[in-house]
């Protein structure tokens, strides 16, 4: 094709804001329905020459076309083309990641069992200040020279870390000297911090080739060392590192955030039946941060479920029928004593998979962080409840949940 069979299409881009730029830049609408028109002209392959694109387009659109640039058939076909192959790379781009439910863990469930929060006193110099308020106890290390995408990724962890706690930890002081608490650090920031806890994302920081570490496929990998404890996330690729760091914020921290929400607001419920605090005791089953909360750990756990035997599906559809059909219907109906028979019965259920219990082979096989999870004592002791510990620890349920 020669350049000489080109022919001109005259564009006049309108008025200039006073800031420079062509005011129909400025309108996103316009732009909107020009790229809808175009890509409409490419899929159904309508346009052959730039005459007919300008006839295809809006009245208004039309309006832009006057003097002003020469654009070749050419020219168009190119720019066209190029702008397919753009829209369809982006939509690849972000299409939701598959999430990997296992990776290696080493030592096995250490990452279950790191201090990624601790309670702490808030807002400190407002009278609002409160203590005993699950705050970060982990910054997430990445080194200045890693893949955009793994910083996209370990900025999910970051996200379901805020589900889990109820603040960053900051108060009067920090907004007056503009310090506020760091969640992402750089691999050279990591005295900075006043945390002795770090997940380390990605392979290409200091800290993996100071350590030593060396991944096997996608690898959690857990070190104390230098007064610091480190959970390393990473791979031998790029692919392996994403897979790794989806794992642990999309599974991990998510399952965390979930279990702990469920599990404190399961113990305020228990509170709010014995003072027949019913408002509060029905908004705590169906609020997506109280017993609700647990749908995130159920949709976490349903390809294990789809695959579980016949026994462990009847025993989690039992506790699933107390919990979100039973008992609210008991808290509606305001009875206490069937809604505290149900609650209990629930909590066998719960106990049947941590501990290993009513024929069911315990499914956590693991030991949780008792400073974490001790939390449920001190809000069962705001209800003074007679028997304190032994109100709802007895019997079937007298083990607590982080003795051996």
């Amino acid at each position: 094709m020669k350049l000489g069979n080109c022919r001109a299409v005259p564009l006049s881009l309108g008025p200039s804001t006073p800031g420079g730029l062509p005011a129909p830049f400025l309108n996103h609408t316009r732009l909107d329905s020009l790229r809808i028109n175009v890509l409409s002209s490419i899929v159904q392959g309508t346009h052959r020459s730039a005459e007919d694109l300008k006839k295809s387009l809006s009245g208004r659109t039309r309006k832009w076309i006057g003097g002003g640039y020469s654009v070749c058939r050419i020219g168009v076909a190119f720019a066209l083309t190029a702008l397919v192959l753009l829209i369809t790379w982006h939509s690849a781009a972000f299409e939701p990641p598959a999430i990997p439910l296992t990776v290696r863990v080493s030592p096995e469930y250490s990452d279950r069992r790191f201090p990624y929060i601790t309670y702490h006193k808030v807002w400190q110099g407002t009278p609002a200040e409160r203590d005993d308020v699950a705050i970060p106890a982990v910054a997430i290390v990445c080194g200045e020279k890693e893949n955009s995408r793994i910083l996209a990724e370990a900025g999910r962890m970051a996200f379901y870390l805020g589900l889990w706690c109820e603040d960053i930890g900051f108060g009067v002081k920090n907004v007056m000297e503009k310090g506020m608490p760091r969640l992402m650090i750089m691999d050279s920031d990591l005295q900075k911090t006043d945390v002795s806890n770090f997940i380390v994302a990605g392979t290409n920081n200091n800290l993996v080739s100071k350590y030593g570490i060396r991944f096997e496929g996608s690898s959690v990998i857990s070190l104390q060392a230098d007064s610091n404890r480190f959970l390393f996330a990473g791979g031998r690729t790029d692919q392996e590192t994403m897979e790794t760091l989806r794992y642990m914020a999309d599974v991990r921290l998510n399952f965390k955030a979930g279990a702990y929400r469920t599990f404190f607001n399961f113990v305020r419920l228990r509170g709010y039946v014995a003072v027949k605090n019913w408002v509060a005791a029905m908004e705590t089953i169906e609020s997506p941060e109280g017993l609700s909360a647990c749908g995130r750990n159920m949709a976490l756990a349903s390809p294990m479920m789809a695959k579980a035997p016949d026994a462990i599906r009847k025993h989690v559809k039992h506790r699933n029928h107390i919990l979100y059909h039973l008992l609210p219907q008991a808290v509606e109906e305001k009875n206490s004593a069937k809604a505290s028979q149900l609650w209990h019965e629930a909590m066998k259920t719960c106990y049947g998979c941590h501990q290993g219990e009513r024929g069911i082979p315990r499914l956590r096989k693991f030991t949780p962080l008792e400073d974490v999870h001790a939390k449920h004592q001190r809000l069962s002791e705001r209800f003074k409840f007679i028997n304190s510990c032994k109100t709802c620890h007895y019997n079937e349920t007298h083990v607590k949940g982080y003795d051996e």
